[in-house]
Formats: structure tokens, sequence, C-alpha cells
């Protein structure tokens, strides 16, 4: 009878360019029991003397991959994996929103330099040699490679609807007001905190949804909290990483299996570490070729083996 075995690999790597901003990028890696979790925390608005609280960054992050991994690990049963993980994301959010509430951070929160602690998060569980459940809530990114098939994303972006409207709608608003790069971001992200954050009604003029998830204790998050269950056997892996690898889109935006063929190329080295490393690597090339702003970037591997 063969025993499952998991093997993982992990690595975080700063962004560039800004040395007040910390890594708010989180991740956990528990390999006997098949848990792996990624959490990006949601960058905090300066304050009003303009110093970044770099000593709560990375707060909800930490609070989050603590909570699911406990939560999985403690599970009494492997019987229905995808409401266990909801479970869990549920458990993290309620923690997150304690912990705001002890900071005296409200949901009244101005939102434009005093924000609600949150982060998005990615999870996976493998519960037996056939079976993997995953859940996310946000941008983070879910891959799975079958051994000798073909690469599925497994994840949503869910913030793809919200960017496509509020990107062209603030560079026109910038054009109006003169705005520089720098406050066109930031007043673009006041108003998606505000208006589209764990907001399942929002809408565009067209009524469109645009609304998307972040773990920050509202209760509106718990409607974002997506899980799926995906077959596998040995051989299989799966790719956890936060959203800075969406730059390795190919075209940028489509959110399909293909625009993912760089990763594909590369996950499958023999030493698992590498693929962390190289992609990593891939990330901060392409980000520098866009001339895009660095960003904190996490990769998670994992494989499916048995003894």
């Amino acid at each position: 009878m063969s025993t499952l075995c998991i093997n993982m690999a992990g690595w975080s790597l700063r962004h560039a360019g800004d040395d007040e901003k910390p890594n708010e990028d989180v991740f956990a890696m528990d390999a006997p029991r098949g848990i792996a979790v990624v959490a990006d925390g949601v960058g905090r608005p300066r304050d009003r003397t303009g110093r970044y609280p770099v000593e709560i960054a990375t707060v909800a992050p930490e609070l989050a991959v603590r909570v699911v991994a406990e939560s999985l690990a403690n599970a009494s049963s492997f019987d229905h994996p995808e409401l266990t993980i909801r479970y869990a994301m549920e458990a993290a959010n309620a923690a997150i929103a304690r912990t705001n509430a002890v900071r005296g951070i409200t949901a009244q929160a101005d939102l434009e330099f005093v924000d609600l602690l949150g982060t998005t998060a990615t999870v996976l569980w493998v519960t037996d040699e056939h079976t993997a459940a995953i859940g996310y809530i946000g941008d983070t990114v879910a891959l799975h490679f079958p051994h000798g098939g073909t690469p599925r994303l497994v994840s949503r972006d869910q913030l793809v609807s919200c960017h496509a409207y509020t990107y062209p709608l603030f560079n026109e608003l910038a054009q109006q007001h003169g705005w520089s790069r720098e406050e066109t971001s930031r007043q673009r992200v006041i108003w998606q905190r505000k208006h589209a954050r764990n907001q399942k009604g929002a809408r565009d003029p067209s009524g469109n949804p645009i609304g998307f998830g972040v773990l920050t204790g509202e209760p509106g998050a718990l409607d974002f909290i997506e899980t799926a269950t995906v077959a596998c056997v040995p051989g299989d892996r799966f790719l956890l990483a936060s959203d800075a690898l969406i730059v390795l889109e190919r075209p940028p935006g489509t959110m399909q299996t293909e625009p993912y063929a760089v990763i594909a190329d590369i996950a499958w080295d023999p030493d698992m570490a590498t693929v962390v490393r190289r992609l990593l690597t891939e990330t901060r090339r392409e980000e520098q070729r866009q001339g895009r702003r660095s960003d904190d970037a996490t990769v998670v591997l994992a494989e499916i083996t048995t003894l």
C-alpha cells in the first residue's frame, strides 16, 4: 500500500525600489499534512505624516496563514475538503476582524490614511494521493500541473474586472486634474477600497460586476471565498503564488492557462527549489522589461509522491 508524501519548496522575494516598504507576502508549508498557504497583505496607505506603517504591514497575512494552516492541520475529517478550507478562511477573516477591532480600526475608517488590515490568500490541501482542494480570495495564483498532462489555472483573478474599469477611468481623471502617476494610483486604490472591495453588488456603469475579495474582517469578504476540488495522481505538481506572477501572463489579462506557458516551461525541472528561484527571477525580469513597479513575489511548489 502506498503512503502519501508531499514534497514542497517555497521562497519569497521582496520587491525592489522602496526601502521603506516591507515584504507583505507570507507563506507556510506543512508537507506532512499536504498544506500550503500563500497570503499577500494588502498594501497599507501611508499615514498623514507620509510614513509607511511597517509595524502592522504583515499582521493580516501572518494571521491568515497561521489560522488557515492550523485549522486544516486540526481538521477531524477529509470528507469535505472544500468546505473545510472555506471554514478555515472564514476563521482567518474573523481573526482579522478581531485584530482590527483591538487596534481601533473600523469599517468607518477613511480608507485614505487609515484602512482595515487585510490580505488576499490561496490555499492548497492535499487530502490523499488522488484529491487536492484549493481555496482562494483576491488575486493570488493557483496552478495545477498534471503529470504528463495540460497545466490548468485553478484560481481566478477577482480583480480583473475592477481593473478593466478603473484603470481607464482614473487615467482619464488624471488628465483632467493633472495628477501624477503616483496620485492617480492612490486615488484609484482609494476608490476600489470604498466601492468594490468585498462588495458583491459593485457594478460599473454598464452593469458588469467589479467587486473583489480581501480578508479584511468584513462580512462581505465571505462572498468572495472560492474553492475547488482537483483530481490528481502521484507526480502532479501544484503552484501557489502571490499576484506578482500575473506579470508572466501572455497576453496579459486573459486569465487562461495558455498565458502561463512560461511557468509551465519551468515547472517540471527536477529540482523544485530551482523552479521556485527561476520563476522569481523571470518575474523580476519581466517587470523590468515592461517598466512596471516591482512587487513582492512569492512562489510555493508542491509535488505529490508516494512511498
